[in-house]
C-alpha cells in the first residue's frame, strides 16, 4: 500500500523518548529515526536545500502516515497535518508553560517523487515573550492529551474527543475540504461561540505575542471570560475575589493570589487607557515599570491562569459551560 507521509520539526521543545499519539502521529526525541527516509534523500535536498534538511535533522520530529487513496495530495497532507498538529502540541500550556510550536511541515509520497511544504502562522513565545526550549516526558504529553479530551467537548457542542484524535484517518477524501472548520480551534472566523472557547483564544493569541504588555491585557480578559458575566460591573474585584474562592488552598495562597492579580490589573488599567504604568522606587519616585517588573507580572499571571483553566477543566466543566451559570456558582461557593 502506498502512504503519502508527513513530518515537521517541533520547536522549543526537548524530548528524552518517542511519544506515540491517538490517531498514529507520532514524535521522536530528533530527525534521526526510522522517519528520516522522507528529507534524506536527493529529491528533498533538490526541493528544500539544507536548510529543510537540519531543520528535519536536528529537531524533535512529529510524523504521521496515511493511505494514499485516502489522501487528495501531499498539498492537502500538509495543510491538514499542521492544523492537526498545532491542536496537540497546543494543550502543553496547561502542564506548564513553554513555547513549543510546529514551524513548518513537509508531505511527500513514500516514492519521494511528490514534496510539499506548508508554513505555520504560530509562533508560540512563554509568558516571558521568550522562545526557551521546555522538557516534556511521556508522562506529561499523555495528561496533556486528557485535559485536551476534556478540552474539545467544551470547545463547541459539534466536537467530540474523537473528532481529533481520528480526524487524520477519515475515510472520506472530502472531509478534508472542510478540516479546519470542524475541529480546529485556530479558526477565529466565529466569535458566537461558547465561554471556554472564547476563553482559550485568548489564550491562543497571547501566546502568539512576545509584547508583554499585551500579553498581561489578553491574560486578564482570559480571567475575564471564565469568572464574570457580561452585565457585571467593576470587574478586577470580581475577578480578584472568584479566582481566590475557587482556587486559594490556604491563607498564604490566598495572600498570593491577591497579590498578583492586583499587581497585573494595576499594570494593565494604566497601560490600556493610554497612561504610562509606573513604580515607585525605593526613593518614593515614580519609574516607568522595567521589562523585568512586566515579566514577573506576566510569568504570575500565566501560572493564575493555567491552575484556574485546569481546575474547571477537571472539576466543574458543565458549570462553566453555561454563561448564566457563573454567577450563582461563584455565590455558592
Amino acid at each position: 500500500m502506498s502512504y503519502i507521509q508527513a513530518i515537521s520539526g517541533i520547536l522549543n521543545l526537548k524530548l528524552s523518548e518517542a511519544v506515540n499519539f491517538k490517531g498514529d502521529i507520532k514524535l521522536s526525541p530528533n530527525g534521526r529515526n526510522e522517519y528520516s527516509d522522507i528529507y534524506h534523500n536527493e529529491a528533498f535536498l533538490r526541493c528544500y536545500g539544507e536548510t529543510g534538511y537540519t531543520f528535519l535533522r536536528d529537531l524533535p520530529n512529529m510524523y504521521y502516515a496515511l493511505p494514499e487513496e485516502m489522501a487528495k495530495s501531499t498539498s492537502t497532507i500538509a495543510d491538514s497535518c499542521i492544523i492537526a498538529f498545532k491542536e496537540f502540541l497546543m494543550p502543553l500550556w496547561f502542564i506548564k508553560d513553554n513555547a513549543v510550536c510546529i514551524d513548518r511541515i513537509f508531505a511527500s509520497d513514500d516514492s519521494f517523487v511528490r514534496f510539499s511544504m506548508a508554513q505555520s502562522n504560530i509562533n508560540f513565545t512563554n509568558s516571558s515573550g521568550d522562545h526557551k526550549p521546555e522538557k516534556f516526558s511521556k508522562e506529561e504529553f499523555d495528561k496533556a492529551f486528557s485535559l485536551l479530551d476534556l478540552l474539545m467537548p467544551a470547545m463547541a457542542e459539534s466536537k467530540s474527543p474523537a473528532d481529533l484524535a481520528n480526524g487524520l484517518t477519515v475515510s472520506k477524501k472530502e472531509n478534508y475540504d472542510d478540516y479546519e472548520a470542524q475541529i480546529s480551534t485556530f479558526n477565529f472566523s466565529n466569535y458566537d461561540i461558547p465561554r471556554i472557547h472564547r476563553a482559550y483564544n485568548f489564550l491562543l493569541l497571547l501566546r502568539n505575542i512576545s509584547y508583554l504588555p499585551i500579553k498581561i491585557i489578553l491574560y486578564l480578559s482570559l480571567l475575564e471570560a471564565l469568572v464574570t458575566d457580561f452585565e457585571e460591573k467593576g470587574l478586577k474585584p470580581k475577578v480578584n475575589d472568584r479566582v481566590r474562592k475557587y482556587l486559594a488552598s490556604s491563607e498564604e495562597d490566598n495572600s498570593l493570589l491577591s497579590s498578583q492579580l492586583d499587581a497585573a490589573y494595576n499594570f494593565r488599567n494604566k497601560f490600556a487607557h493610554g497612561q504610562l504604568p509606573v513604580l515607585a522606587d525605593d526613593d518614593g519616585k515614580d519609574v516607568p515599570y522595567s521589562f523585568d517588573d512586566m515579566k514577573v507580572i506576566s510569568i504570575s499571571v500565566d501560572d493564575v491562569a493555567r491552575r484556574l483553566f485546569t481546575k474547571i477543566l477537571t472539576s466543574n466543566l458543565q458549570e462553566f459551560k453555561e454563561l448564566d451559570k457563573i454567577k450563582p456558582f461563584f455565590e455558592n461557593l
